[in-house]
């Protein structure tokens, strides 16, 4: 499974999909009301901050493009630190609130939080957020002088065996009993507690979920943090970029490969750019799939468009118009990647 569709919850663009079919045979819902998080308005002096549209086309839509959701992608411009490592954050946000068929059959406030290096040599931490429908928080530490990625997430409040008696009214229900989850077989470490904690401040907020060993010790990065390489790439001298990447709980080798050079139409602005094409193979050599990415053929290396395969179908990722004139005004890539702290950090350390 390629990358770029476990990033963004493969699993949500699956129940996606199944909704989209149910629209067209029930009609839709209601659906239950989410925050707003406007993704697609650019916060004034914020620096780059790149606003998509996520479309799909296939036999689901008659292979026409029909929006699905809204993603922004920024950089904080100053540094901060995890674990004593300064780091760069990158976020990626994703919302369906703007799109009515999504928002009533798998609503979905997803965030991607990235904290690598400011050299871009490793991800120190990766928290992946949905409070959507799922509900999910999980924290990926990739604890590298260790060679390891361990994985916490939200502790839930769950149903025990036991059933408890209520009143209600003049007759009495038999209701689950809900109880905390025990920790998990390894401790959080300490920069890790200051989520609030529950059950009245007992439990701590996260539980360790599992540990991955021996992922090696060589330069790694999530995909924020490997985008940021692809567009300081020369693929003109040279055109292709091995990258390893981080996504979930292993580190894979990917191969990025100039194609061609393309002009794209976003809304009424044509763009000159350039299109690379991201690949993987299994432990086997057979393809894992491929992911395009066009990148504005200008100094900035914008990232305009990224287009995958996906179930009967592709999807697509554009950036709007307003997003694109704005970029090309600010003139400027992330700010904390260019101007790294003065030590540097190795994976050792």
């Amino acid at each position: 499974m390629h990358f770029f569709r476990r990033w963004i919850n493969n699993s949500w663009f699956l129940a996606l999909c199944t909704g989209l079919a149910l629209m067209f045979a029930v009609g839709l819902g209601q659906a239950r009301e989410y925050g707003k998080w406007n993704l697609l308005q650019q916060p004034q002096g914020s620096g780059e901050y790149l606003a998509y549209n996520i479309a799909y086309s296939g036999l689901l839509t008659g292979f026409v493009w029909k929006n699905l959701a809204d993603m922004a992608i920024y950089v904080k411009p100053k540094e901060t630190d995890v674990n004593h490592h300064p780091v760069c954050q990158s976020v990626m946000r994703l919302s369906t609130e703007n799109h009515s068929f999504a928002e009533t059959f798998h609503p979905v406030r997803y965030e991607w939080i990235a904290n690598n290096d400011p050299d871009l040599t490793f991800t120190r931490l990766v928290e992946i957020i949905d409070s959507g429908k799922s509900g999910n928080h999980h924290v990926l530490w990739m604890d590298w002088p260790e060679q390891k990625i361990k994985v916490y997430r939200k502790r839930e409040l769950k149903p025990v065996e036991e059933q408890q008696l209520s009143f209600l009214g003049d007759q009495w229900f038999e209701t689950p009993k809900m109880a905390w989850e025990k920790d998990g077989k390894e401790a959080v470490p300490s920069f890790l507690l200051d989520y609030p904690p529950v059950n009245g401040g007992k439990l701590s907020y996260l539980i360790h979920d599992k540990t991955v060993n021996d992922i090696g010790d060589e330069t790694a990065l999530e995909p924020l943090g490997a985008l940021v390489l692809l567009r300081r790439h020369d693929f003109v001298k040279d055109s292709n970029l091995d990258l390893n990447i981080t996504v979930d709980d292993e580190v894979k080798l990917y191969t990025a490969q100039y194609q061609d050079d393309q002009v794209l139409k976003i809304g009424q602005t044509t763009l000159p750019t350039i299109r690379l094409r991201i690949t993987s193979k299994d432990e086997k050599g057979k393809s894992e799939g491929w992911m395009d990415v066009w990148l504005s053929k200008d100094a900035q290396h914008l990232p305009v468009q990224y287009q995958v395969d996906a179930p009967v179908g592709k999807m697509r990722v554009q950036i709007t118009e307003a997003s694109l004139k704005y970029n090309q005004k600010l003139g400027a890539g992330p700010v904390c990647y260019e101007h790294p702290g003065k030590k540097k950090v190795t994976a050792r350390e």
